[in-house]
């Protein structure tokens, strides 16, 4: 997934300071109706937040 933010590093940086609030993010991009973006953009986020606590649960 192509994008301006490194949501891995803005997540990381989140935890590090102890946030643990919602977090919000827009998808302007037009290549899928908002529905199917939607679909796309949530697996991304959840896979970005699994493969975290996976690093996180090897330590």
């Amino acid at each position: 997934m192509e994008g301006h933010a490194d949501f891995e590093r803005c997540f990381q940086a989140l935890k590090e300071v102890g946030y643990h609030g919602f977090v919000t993010f827009e998808d302007f991009s037009s290549a899928e109706s908002s529905e199917e973006k939607l679909k796309t953009d949530i697996n991304h986020i959840k896979g970005i937040v699994e493969a975290m606590e996976q690093q996180e649960a090897r330590r």
